[in-house]
């Protein structure tokens, strides 16, 4: 197995591949999928539209241009930050992240785009994530153990 193919996103194989433009994406490392499955469900139960790669992918979708078009088209982006991605100092995950701090440099600061949401103990400050996503005009949410059965 390549590297590349060690940090593709799972797919379950569903009808539609993609999610309409201004979707929230969901980006985290593999070790968080149920975490971030509750996250999505919350999210979709509250009518929020949002792309979660293992369940937007289908088998022999081209991926990494899937998920770069979703990245540049999302409204929303929330990157899970636990103490698997702490970890873990190479991954997809990774690159999504900066992709999305990349597109920053294109908005006014003013507005929302990057959510970092913190799933367990790992301190905020002084995690390994790009510099944009502690920058000080963006909010961050910590869901602590717990956070919602």
């Amino acid at each position: 197995m390549s590297t590349e193919e060690a940090y593709a996103p799972q797919s379950i194989g569903v009808s539609q591949a993609s999610a309409p433009a201004g979707a929230v994406f969901l980006s985290y490392a593999s070790e968080d999928v149920a975490a971030v499955e509750r996250i999505a469900t919350a999210l979709r139960s509250a009518g929020i539209e949002v792309w979660f790669d293992k369940s937007e992918l289908r088998g022999g979708d081209a991926w990494d241009r899937q998920i770069r078009e979703q990245i540049h088209d999302c409204r929303l982006f929330i990157p899970v930050i636990s103490a698997n991605s702490e970890c873990r100092d190479e991954g997809y995950f990774r690159r999504e992240w900066s992709l999305a701090a990349d597109r920053t440099r294109d908005m006014a600061h003013k507005r929302a785009f990057l959510l970092p949401v913190v799933i367990d103990a790992t301190p905020e400050r002084g995690a390994s994530v790009p510099e944009k996503f502690y920058g000080p005009d963006r909010k961050r949410q910590v869901l602590r153990e717990g956070w919602s059965r």
